[in-house]
């Protein structure tokens, strides 16, 4: 097994040390999954003699194990956090803090530590992990086994680890991700990884019925595979792209398995858990032509021979012009969607993000490489080929204009009447590491947290803001507006299911919108369109 030069101060027959691996609280509520990458941390950990828990606070909430905490169980609290719910998070730590009456260290991980290492530190994490976890926290665990407590002398010698030393910021970036690397965390230790898959399908089981919507077929018996290293992409909003370069301060090439490998996962998650559908989790799955129609026919030919079951479904995330013949680029290659559907790609999301050329041409989206007339030429492709596709909205675009809000809301609802879900995001968030992160032509609403463990002021950036100072406050009030909508929506429907599914609660932020901009009689129509939606659903189930 490859194990980094950083990592080798395991000794064997030490008395295994405990850990504690939590999430961020995700919010999202109608399909919560594992979190992969802590129990790949996990798992990593304990092939190197470390115990480790798992809490994820979309399961269950913290308090039993704060209590942990203060019993002195764990050494180590690793925290993957997010930038969206940076006071939660921070809330979380403060619990965890005032528990803790030992030497337990904690920890600041994933991607949002990575950019935004210096606001952790100040919010009150000893130390923030930069780039794949796996190798700083075995190092950090070995360290802290071998002396006893945090000795800052010899973390400050881990790769991909920042800390407040002498009231300086000491970083040292992580070691490149070769090849060996990249096979051996997400394809290797992954294998070996044990998932309690059991405990999130049933609860996905409760709310399936309200999921499932005309095509759309939802299946709780999900697992989701995770098959490059980040986007090889540069949208002007998003900071995945630069994940790695970041950590380790130097270009960073994306890296994918290999198909082999791919279809390896899908047989492992089909067989030691009875998955049945498999969402991959890549920013753009298909990135690969060779790789995706190598995939696809080793999936149809264990279909036919009965190594995979032939309602196996598949799902991932893709860009418009992955879909273009490579040989004719204005053409749609619907060869290839064919065998996508073969496969069993029952459904696939299109980063789209806006129907108007003009906009996806600004800095802040740099979503080039397609016209909106594909857009609708790929979406009918794949609709005839029994393929429905999730397209993906953003409507408070910072450059956009009213009739552009109203023309994108408009485009929803018709590829939704074509045979499309719809994923609609209002606000642009503004997270640290994107290109247009420090962009002054693209200014962002901030807020003041104050840490209650270091007492220190963090700024934190939540949204672009709308130029349009009409959409600016429009986009203020929208939240308001929804709530109202959607709770005018739940009574006069009498609303049985205990979610909504995200095409029609995208249809209610259409009608809140439309609303707020004077488009009184649209939002009627659209009222009338969701109410429609409402009665199939209730006459499905």
């Amino acid at each position: 097994m490859h194990i980094r030069n950083d990592s080798l101060l395991f000794v064997q027959g030490v008395y295994p040390m405990r850990l504690l691996l939590t999430t961020s609280y995700s919010g999202i509520g109608f399909n919560n999954a594992p979190p992969i990458g802590l129990y790949r941390l996990k798992n990593y950990l304990k092939t190197h003699g470390f115990s480790c828990d798992v809490l994820d606070l979309s399961l269950e909430n913290a308090s039993h194990w704060v209590q942990r905490v203060q019993n002195g169980e764990y050494k180590i609290v690793g925290m993957s956090v997010s930038h969206m719910h940076m006071e939660d998070d921070i809330k979380l730590l403060s619990q965890f803090r005032s528990a803790n009456i030992s030497d337990c260290f904690f920890i600041a991980g994933g991607q949002e530590a990575t950019y935004n290492y210096k606001q952790w530190l100040d919010a009150g994490f000893d130390a923030a992990v930069l780039g794949y976890g796996e190798y700083p926290l075995l190092a950090i665990a070995q360290s802290i086994q071998k002396y006893g407590c945090a000795d800052k002398k010899d973390l400050s010698r881990i790769s991909g680890l920042a800390f407040y030393q002498d009231d300086e910021i000491h970083l040292v970036p992580a070691q490149p991700v070769s090849p060996e690397d990249f096979e051996l965390l997400t394809f290797d230790n992954v294998l070996s990884t044990q998932i309690p898959y059991d405990a999130y399908w049933d609860q996905a089981k409760s709310r399936a019925k309200a999921l499932n919507l005309r095509s759309n077929v939802f299946i709780p018996e999900l697992a989701r595979i995770y098959t490059s290293s980040h986007c090889p992409n540069h949208c002007g909003f998003c900071s995945s792209h630069r994940f790695l370069s970041f950590a380790q301060s130097s270009p960073a090439k994306p890296r994918i398995l290999d198909a082999d490998k791919v279809f390896e996962l899908v047989l492992h998650y089909a067989n030691t858990y009875g998955a049945k559908g498999f969402l991959f989790s890549d920013d753009e799955f298909l990135v690969s032509r060779k790789r995706a129609t190598d995939f696809c026919n080793l999936v149809i030919r264990a279909k036919q021979n009965g190594e995979l079951a032939q309602g196996t479904m598949l799902n991932c995330q893709a860009r418009v012009a992955d879909f273009k013949n490579p040989h004719e680029r204005q053409r749609v290659d619907s060869d290839f969607i064919k065998l996508l559907y073969a496969a069993g790609f029952h459904s696939i999301s299109l980063g789209v993000e806006s129907f108007s050329d003009r906009l996806r041409a600004t800095p802040v989206m740099n979503k080039k490489g397609f016209s909106g007339d594909q857009v609708f030429n790929v979406i009918q492709e794949m609709i005839d080929a029994g393929i429905t596709p999730q397209v993906n909205i953003i409507l408070f675009i910072p450059d956009t204009t009213r009739e552009e809000i109203m023309y994108n809301m408009q485009c929803g609802i018709k590829v939704m009447d074509m045979g499309c879900t719809i994923a609609v995001t209002t606000h642009l968030l503004s997270v640290p590491g994107a290109p247009c992160y420090n962009n002054a032509d693209y200014p962002h609403e901030l807020i003041d947290i104050t840490s209650a463990i270091t007492g220190k002021s963090i700024p934190v950036s939540k949204h672009f803001i709308p130029k349009d100072p009409f959409i600016a406050r429009t986009a203020d009030h929208y939240q308001q507006a929804f709530n109202a909508e959607q709770e005018s929506f739940l009574k006069r429907n009498a609303w049985p299911f205990e979610t909504v599914h995200k095409s029609m609660l995208g249809i209610i932020s259409f009608i809140a919108i439309a609303d707020l901009l004077g488009e009184g009689d649209q939002a009627m129509q659209w009222r009338k369109h969701l109410d429609t939606l409402a009665q199939e659903l209730a006459i499905a189930v």
